[in-house]
């Protein structure tokens, strides 16, 4: 519980198109969140959540997108979860902003990690925000 309130009080998350100028980590080695970016469109609205996972070296690039209400929204890392299975990167649409366009639109998301060593299996999971 410890790294998920770590995660959250750095801000991994990032406003479209900008970079993450700070690194969190879910435990002492690794995965490190080396880069967050996100983007938001009108298009392929109804394609649901997804994602793919590119492994090279000792870093991973996650690259995905969910829907969401309203243009105002990037993707936040809120916590990975480090099991026997490989760590879960959870990942949740970020609502900014005051005034925002309603229209329902696609929240596409690139997340790097970073591990000391060989990385685990990695998956993410959508979390509600």
């Amino acid at each position: 519980m410890q790294r998920r309130a770590a995660l959250k009080a750095i801000g991994v998350s990032v406003l479209a198109g900008a970079t993450l100028t700070s690194t969190a980590s879910a435990t002492e080695n690794g995965p490190r969140v080396v880069d967050v970016e996100s983007e938001i469109s009108t298009e392929n609205t109804d394609a649901g959540d997804e994602y793919s996972v590119e492994y090279d070296g000792n870093t991973v690039i996650i690259t995905g997108g969910t829907t969401v209400p309203e243009s105002c929204y990037e993707a936040e890392v809120v916590g990975i979860d480090s099991s026997g299975a490989g760590d879960v990167v959870q990942v949740t649409p970020h609502r900014y902003g005051e005034i925002c366009t309603q229209v329902i639109s696609r929240l596409t998301f690139e997340i790097e990690l970073e591990y000391e060593d060989e990385p685990n299996d990695v998956s993410v999971e959508f979390v509600d925000q």
